[in-house]
């Protein structure tokens, strides 16, 4: 039986530590003589009824009920009242489907033992597949095989089975694989022909691509119109550009490497009759034939002067003629000794080309060419020269400088938002001419671009912030000084760009109760008095003890009810409550069942079965 607790309050006055307990205990616990003995009547079930109907949870049910009930001891009713069983419904009205199990078909006849056959085999299917959660057909065998021992007296070849129907496609779409298989039914004996074939086959399947998977092959957008010259004349620039329109995907062709952004001169009729015109090349020719079929030879291209310089202009310059080596295998015929190609000496430079600032050239040949895998030749055949630069007939001319284009408009953002960059762009608009002052500076900018957040919704800037104080807490000590404490946290930290945790205090202390401790008495339990009378002599009575509460300065050997200064603390509580009242109310329920009364308190407990124990609340839990 539970504790009963009666905690009764009375008015506060300097009684306090008084009050009582009492203790109840089990006595007279022998069953007492039953009168009624040959009267006893055990309890019986009627005939259970019939099954009800069948309903959609696949259960029925049946009851019974009580037809006697027991008297005075003898057995009472037990047992199930209502029962329950398994049941098939009616598959129309609870759209039920009935489970299909699995069948299987009776097996084939046995193969035919012959002396070609080392093993015989026989076969059966799967008449019915198992549906709507049917039992499946576990573990059964679609195949069994058993040996056959007929000796041969003939060659036996290898025979195979044939072969068993492709199974299932890896993958419904985008390229998958599928095998079949056979099997050797007949080795070798006697010295039959061997099993030299394939076992499994396999082929690809369901090729077609996945839809939204079709290979997509790179391809680059249309080229854009030619922008405008950068000059009317003397010669400019002009260029166009294009983007990608498809990457690749799925498998398709990559993008190969090609120019995006071409530029080409234009407008190259000079402004002035006597401006500078420079040289300039024209087109590289074709790669000649190699000199030799094997062994080492080489293979040439030429390219001649397609505008001469004028009025002072530069000459081109660069190789008129270019080599690379050809056919180096060794010649398989040859058996001489490797013979390295030798270049003859170089000529000496001709005549300048320009009284002011042309080209002269020098040149040689292939002396001897390489044979039978020995060196060939590498290198310049002619060499060309800027001669009379700046002399006194280009003087005569007024020396003109360099000029930039205008930069170029933007170019696009890299980016959509997140961050890009985009460019400008400038070129040269005039060379300069005469000994003038060359070009100096960026023909390239870049800045950023589109900085703005691709998600600004998880890039809200946010500052630290910290929790207010908490309260301060109870002092450590009640007497003779003590601490208490108090903090606070960061409740949220500082997100993007907002402003971060400056260094703060997080926890603070402060000294309490600096007043000295006074003597300190205890509350504690007296002994307990002898028992009462039992209550009855048979089927179960009870008695009581009791025992009170007194007042010690010893400290008690087990911890005490309370104490004097327990006792202070909990008066403090009491101060801070509206109304005495309720002040009174709250040492109650805060002392939890401690029995700590004042004038008029009286605390009893009520055991069953009788135990001495007593739960004891610590009191500094009332300032908490």
């Amino acid at each position: 039986m539970p504790s009963k607790l009666l905690c009764l309050v009375g008015l506060v006055t300097a009684d306090w530590c008084e009050g009582a307990q009492r203790e109840y205990d089990a006595c007279g616990t022998d069953a007492c003589a039953d009168p009624h003995a040959d009267d006893y009547v055990d309890a019986k079930w009627g005939v259970w009824n019939e099954w009800g109907e069948c309903d959609c949870r696949f259960i029925r049910e049946r009851s019974r009920a009580v037809v006697q009930q027991h008297k005075y001891s003898g057995m009472p009713i037990s047992g199930a009242s209502i029962e329950a069983e398994a049941c098939t419904p009616d598959a129309v009205t609870c759209k039920y489907t009935e489970p299909v199990d699995c069948q299987l078909e009776d097996w084939t006849s046995w193969d035919e033992c012959t002396c070609s056959k080392s093993q015989v085999y026989r076969f059966r299917k799967i008449k019915t597949h198992v549906e709507h959660c049917g039992n499946s057909c576990k573990g059964a065998a679609l195949n069994e095989t058993r040996a056959c021992n007929m000796e041969c007296t003939e060659p036996v070849d290898c025979g195979l089975s044939k072969w068993s129907h492709w199974d299932s496609c890896t993958a419904s779409c985008g390229g998958g694989q599928q095998k079949r298989t056979r099997v050797v039914e007949t080795y070798p004996k006697l010295g039959g022909a061997e099993c030299n074939v394939a076992l499994i086959e396999t082929q690809g399947c369901n090729e077609d691509c996945c839809p939204g998977e079709e290979p997509q092959d790179c391809e680059w957008g249309d080229w854009n119109a030619w922008s405008a010259c950068s000059a009317e004349c003397d010669g400019g620039e002009r260029a166009r550009q294009r983007v990608l329109a498809k990457p690749p995907a799925f498998g398709g062709e990559w993008c190969t490497t090609t120019p995006i952004r071409v530029v080409e001169g234009c407008n190259t009729n000079p402004c002035d009759v006597k401006s500078p015109v420079n040289g300039k090349w024209a087109e590289w020719s074709g790669w000649g034939d190699c000199s030799a079929e094997c062994g080492g030879g080489y293979q040439h291209r030429h390219r001649s002067v397609e505008v001469e310089p004028a009025n002072g202009g530069n000459p081109p310059a660069g190789d008129f003629e270019e080599y690379k080596k050809c056919n180096e295998e060794i010649c398989k015929k040859d058996k001489e000794a490797q013979v390295d190609c030798q270049f003859t000496a170089w000529s000496k430079f001709g005549g300048c080309s320009r009284e002011c600032n042309g080209y002269q050239a020098k040149n040689r040949e292939v002396q001897v060419h390489a044979k039978n895998g020995g060196k060939i030749c590498d290198g310049e055949l002619r060499y060309i020269q800027a001669c009379n630069v700046d002399s006194d007939v280009c003087k005569a001319k007024l020396p003109k400088r360099c000029e930039f284009e205008e930069w170029s408009e933007w170019g696009l953002c890299s980016e959509q938002c997140g961050g890009g960059t985009k460019e400008e762009t400038r070129g040269i608009k005039r060379d300069a001419a005469f000994s003038g002052e060359g070009c100096t500076g960026n023909m390239k900018n870049v800045k950023s671009c589109n900085v703005e957040s691709c998600h600004p919704e998880f890039e809200i800037d946010q500052d630290c912030l910290w929790s207010l104080w908490t309260e301060w807490g109870a002092c450590s000590r009640t007497c003779e000084g003590g601490s208490s404490t108090r903090w606070r946290a960061i409740t949220q930290a500082a997100k993007n760009d907002g402003k971060a945790c400056h260094e703060q205090e997080s926890l603070q202390i402060k000294a309490c109760h600096p007043e000295p401790c006074a003597t300190e008495k205890f509350c504690i339990w007296a002994a307990w008095g002898s028992y009462s009378d039992c209550s009855a002599t048979c089927d179960g009575g009870e008695r009581y003890r009791e025992r009170k509460i007194t007042i010690t300065v010893t400290p008690p050997e087990e911890d005490a009810l309370a104490s004097s200064y327990s006792l202070e603390l909990a008066m403090l509580h009491l101060q801070q409550q509206s109304t005495a009242a309720a002040g009174a109310q709250a040492v109650c329920a805060l002392m939890g069942g401690l029995l700590v009364g004042f004038a008029g308190l009286s605390v009893y407990r009520k055991l069953r079965p009788a135990s001495p124990e007593f739960v004891r609340i610590d009191m500094t839990n009332l300032v908490e």
